[in-house]
Formats: C-alpha cells, sequence, structure tokens
C-alpha cells in the first residue's frame, strides 16, 4: 500500500486581527463563499459562457450549449435572440451574485468576420455597482 502525503496549507497572517488564506482572499470570505468583486464577477460570467455543458463531471448542468448554437443559422434575428436568452438564463442560473440588465445586454453576429460579440450589462445585488462583460468570439 502507498505512502499517503498530506500537505498542509500556509495560513498567513498579514493583519493580526484577520488570518487571509494566500494574500487576497480574508478566510472569513472564503468560508462564506461571497466575493463581491467585479473582476471576481466577469471571471465567473467567463467560466460559466465558455464551459460545454457536460464538461464538468459533477456538475453537467453547468456551462452552455453555445457552441452547439453556433453551428446553426446564427445570422439569423431568431437564432441570435435565442443565444442571448440562453446565456442570460444560465449565468443567472450559477451566478447569484447579480441581476442582468437584459435590454442592455447584446449579442451581435458578424458573419464576415465569423466573430460573435457579446454584451452583458449586470448590476452586483450587494453593492449595486454597475459593470459589463464583453468578450469577442471568433468561430
Amino acid at each position: 500500500m502507498g505512502k499517503l502525503y498530506t500537505q498542509e496549507v500556509n495560513i498567513r497572517t498579514v493583519n493580526p486581527t484577520v488570518q487571509h488564506f494566500a494574500t487576497d482572499v480574508a478566510l472569513d470570505v472564503v468560508k462564506q463563499g461571497e466575493v463581491y468583486d467585479v473582476d471576481v464577477i466577469k471571471q465567473s460570467i467567463t467560466n460559466i459562457l465558455l464551459t460545454i455543458m457536460g464538461e464538468r463531471l459533477f456538475n453537467i448542468q453547468f456551462g452552455t450549449n453555445l457552441f452547439t448554437m453556433l453551428f446553426n443559422s446564427v445570422n439569423t434575428y431568431a437564432t441570435v435572440y435565442a443565444v442571448k436568452t440562453h446565456l442570460i438564463d444560465k449565468i443567472l442560473t450559477f451566478e447569484k451574485r447579480i441581476a442582468i440588465y437584459e435590454n442592455q445586454s447584446t449579442v451581435t453576429f458578424n458573419p464576415d468576420s465569423n466573430e460573435l460579440f457579446v454584451s452583458i450589462t449586470f448590476k452586483l445585488k450587494a453593492t449595486a455597482e454597475t459593470a459589463v462583460w464583453e468578450n469577442t468570439l471568433v468561430l
């Protein structure tokens, strides 16, 4: 039987009253699981939208069918609207810290360059801060 190796997590104290995991996240935040930072939320949205459904073995509903949908006729209004609705639904399913301004969010397909431009305008529920996630996907 092989030997089991364990490694202790190095917890440093930057401020004597707050223990930190790494240097930028306080332990109480890690325990609660809530981080309300625009960059963190944007990365979460990126993870949701660029993960293919079924890719995460223990959470097969996580992600989108974006790449499957893109093989349809993307240049039609109905398909672009369906893609936008699907992306917003998936973001709201897995990212509970935000509200999305659907009328300010856009999905635009450029058939000449085979690019899909996605812009999602959202508000952080905890701070009411508004931000925009934008990405251009080359098909």
